[in-house]
């Protein structure tokens, strides 16, 4: 069990990890449903570089769907 943070942090990649690609993501969630366009998805998207579209899915249904 972790505590705390470790006191050193290591960069795994210099800049952004992606390349500007889109991909698409269908997740079950369950909770409100976020609007497409909000704030910390157009920021996610600027930080990684990428175009990621994410398709929840009401989690309470989502095996009777998939």
């Amino acid at each position: 069990m972790f505590l705390h943070y470790p006191s050193g942090q290591f960069a795994t990649v210099s800049g952004a990890p992606g390349t500007g690609g889109g991909h698409t993501a269908v997740t079950p969630l369950w909770g409100t449903v976020p609007t497409p366009v909000n704030p910390f998805f157009q920021a996610r998207n600027k930080a990684l570089d990428v175009g990621l579209t994410m398709k929840p899915a009401d989690g309470n249904n989502y095996a009777l769907s998939s």
